[in-house]
């Protein structure tokens, strides 16, 4: 008789369910469905709500619109409503800049790159990194080779070979800078593409487009902008 009074007040009981759909697991992994960028990398940008989420200061004449609407499918899935809008229809530079503060020698950077509209035969950077002197000292930069089947590649005292990036979708870039020697960038998770980083350290960042040469009608979008000092990965 205990006995089926015990069992009649365990059945009673409510039943809690844990779930693990709001769990980070890996460290430095943002959740499958999440639209915000990580935040235990030493920097992150998403470019969600009002404004940058960090401080970034805006140079050139031609547009920067950092809570433009994502161009294209969500994929992967980390990707948020809000991204980073840059437009060299009437300029030569337009570019978003971030201090991060520290000068560092040896740093990863992980970013996703969506190329719009291109003119043909055009070849601007994409993204420079430099010491306290900006853009006279740079560490490295990443080049776009434009047009139909738009490529880029990564220079410094060295260049890498280019790699192909995807028109009209999103695009995961990584670099792993290591100032004045060996290093590397790697496009959609492919093969590392290396070359020799120049004898500067990182520590200002240049987002959009810096020299053009002609001026060329391009429109680039840019999301989850991350640097660390071990390597990132994609979301």
């Amino acid at each position: 008789m205990r006995k089926s009074i015990l069992l009649l007040l365990l059945l009673s009981l409510p039943v809690l369910c844990f779930s693990d759909a709001g769990l980070i697991g890996e460290e430095g992994q943002t959740p499958s469905g999440s639209c915000s960028s990580t935040t235990d990398n030493i920097f992150d940008e998403g470019f969600e709500g009002a404004g940058y989420e960090n401080t970034w200061s805006e140079n050139g004449s031609g547009t920067i619109n950092e809570d433009y609407s994502r161009p294209g499918a969500q994929s992967p899935t980390a990707l948020c409503s809000q991204v980073l809008y840059v437009d060299t229809d009437s300029s030569n530079e337009t570019y978003a800049t971030l201090n991060e503060g520290t000068a560092r020698s040896e740093v990863y950077v992980r970013f996703y790159y969506y190329p719009g509209t291109q003119a043909a035969s055009t070849y601007p950077y994409i993204l420079d990194a430099g010491d306290s002197n900006g853009v006279y000292n740079l560490g490295f930069r990443v080049q776009l080779y434009s047009g139909a089947s738009p490529s880029v590649r990564a220079r410094g005292a060295t260049d890498s070979s280019t790699a192909s990036v995807n028109a009209g979708a999103w695009n995961l870039i990584e670099i792993h800078f290591v100032r004045n020697d060996a290093s590397w960038i790697k496009i959609n998770g492919g093969s590392e593409l290396s070359f020799t980083a120049s004898d500067y350290d990182v520590q200002y960042y240049f987002l959009g487009h810096t020299g053009l040469a002609p001026t060329p009608t391009l429109t680039s979008y840019y999301d989850l902008f991350a640097i660390n000092t071990v390597a990132i990965g994609g979301e």
